[in-house]
């Protein structure tokens, strides 16, 4: 998988493949715990990962990076 690249607000904004992939996991189960499960690494890892994206994203929070993900598309947005 290569790195994903989107402009926001007129930044570049590179994701890395590990970061891409921590962040898919924790927007779908919203759990530290359950994604480093998934991912084979500790919550801390988890939490490592899912900080440096957000702050790359521009978000407050965890929750905010899974929307900043979706509205670029790097990530599907969850059937309601």
């Amino acid at each position: 998988m290569s790195v994903k690249d989107y402009a926001a607000e007129g930044h570049i904004v590179h994701l890395t493949p590990r970061e891409l992939e921590v962040l898919r996991s924790y927007c779908d189960t919203h759990s530290y715990k359950e994604t480093g499960r998934a991912l084979g690494i500790t919550g801390e890892t988890v939490k490592a990962h899912l900080t440096a994206a957000r702050l790359k994203l521009g978000a407050v929070d965890s929750w905010g990076a899974c929307a900043k993900a979706q509205e670029a598309g790097l990530i599907a947005r969850r059937a309601a």
